[in-house]
């Protein structure tokens, strides 16, 4: 356990090592800034609200060779765990922490610090974006659960795409990479896990055979239980993809530009510039989700209203709410940075929309910008179009894909 010597200063037995050299040597290996000796030393107090754990500092969680790359921390907002809120003294922080041999989620807790590892072979799919104008959302599925974790926004955006692409690339593994339950085990097993009824991952009854005195890259002689550890779900999102929810036999894929579904039986595609809505509502624990698809123009819209799919969602809701969120936001021209000038998305929206031709975008996109623009996309069919000339048997055909979706 974590105590102090006689001159006040932290020591650790050999759960963990907080010694000054060790510390230097983690700093120094760490993917990311976020990783600094503050978050991996202190050890907090509830009257004077200065973080972070309460029983023992972030290192003495960590193995021997264990080597944190980055370390997102959140003071005010709850993690979820598949909609369950996590629930901690505010006086105290929560963390997780992106490591070279796994995910490790702390929670500072002046009963007790409680925690839980998901192994990277249990990892199905991260998510990171920018949620408000102070948090950012980093997000993971693993073991059939939803983990949704906001940080502050003191975490550089960059970061969190490094993390979520680290993450990703240790979830695909390689053959020869050692198992968690072949691992050497630690402090992080022996706190208490968190109290919500959708668990990760918990190493099975036949692990407590693991030998703790193997290296943490070295495999043990005994016959560890790895089908304790989920298989990674084949669930990875398409090229160009966003984001994906599923419900039942019911897939829906957000891309930049376009709304994809299958039921199982039949598939439908439908440019974003033809999806009216996509709200999703949540009553008493209770989801709704709605997508509605026609053509809309300043004046009119024309709703296809055989094309309307509505669910209601109960394995993985917030899968759901988040690409509805996502898909207002690309509709809307929010973008994850602010690189974008407001003038030049504007302008953009203003061509979309069919209000000025092609040779007008063109010039004024290159005065705003001081440089030759790319082609923009065609622009896409407007309630005029559709009085004048009718609905382009394309675009009739893609709503009548849409018809055919069960969402049940």
């Amino acid at each position: 356990m974590i105590g102090q010597d006689s001159d006040g200063e932290e020591s650790a037995d050999s759960n963990g090592d907080v010694s000054e050299m060790r510390v230097e040597k983690l700093l120094a290996g760490a993917n990311g800034e976020s990783v600094n000796e503050t978050k991996l030393t202190r050890v907090g107090s509830a009257v004077l609200k200065t973080g972070t754990l309460a029983d023992a500092p972030l290192v003495a969680h960590l193995r021997p060779n264990e080597q944190p790359h980055h370390v997102f921390f959140s003071e005010t907002k709850s993690f979820v765990f598949d909609g369950e809120e996590v629930l901690f003294s505010p006086q105290f922080w929560q963390a997780v922490v992106v490591t070279n041999q796994r995910l490790l989620v702390l929670v500072g807790d002046d009963a007790g610090d409680r925690g839980e590892v998901i192994p990277y072979e249990a990892v199905s799919d991260v998510y990171f974006d920018k949620v408000g104008t102070t948090t950012y959302e980093f997000a993971i599925d693993a073991g059939g659960v939803h983990c949704r974790f906001l940080v502050e926004s003191r975490v550089d955006y960059d970061e969190l795409r490094t993390a979520a692409q680290y993450v990703e690339a240790q979830a695909k593994g390689e053959d020869d990479r050692t198992p968690e339950t072949e691992r050497e085990r630690g402090r992080m097993y022996e706190i208490s896990n968190l109290e919500v009824d959708a668990t990760i991952w918990r190493p099975g009854e036949d692990d407590a055979d693991v030998d703790d005195e193997v290296s943490g890259d070295a495999e043990t002689s005994g016959d560890a239980d790895r089908d304790t550890v989920p298989e990674r779900q084949t669930s990875d999102l398409p090229d160009g993809a966003v984001l994906r929810a599923v419900e039942d036999d019911l897939e829906v894929v957000l891309f930049e530009d376009r709304l994809w579904f299958d039921d199982g039986e039949n598939d439908a595609e439908i440019s974003l510039h033809y999806v009216l809505e996509a709200d999703f509502e949540s009553d008493d624990g209770e989801a709704e989700v709605e997508f509605e698809f026609g053509v809309a123009g300043d004046s009119m819209t024309f709703e296809v209203e055989d094309a309307e799919l509505e669910l209601e969602p109960e394995d993985h809701p917030r899968d759901f709410e988040r690409l509805c969120g996502k898909l207002s936001a690309i509709q809307s021209g929010e973008t994850e940075t602010d690189e974008a000038d407001e003038l030049v998305q504007t302008l953009k929206e203003t061509y979309a929309r069919g209000e000025i031709t092609t040779e007008d975008y063109k010039e004024r996109l290159a005065v705003l910008t001081g440089e030759e623009p790319p082609e923009p996309e065609d622009s896409p069919v407007t309630p005029q179009d559709v009085m004048s000339d009718g609905m382009p048997d394309e675009l009739e055909a893609q709503f009548e894909a849409l018809a055919a979706i069960d969402p049940e």
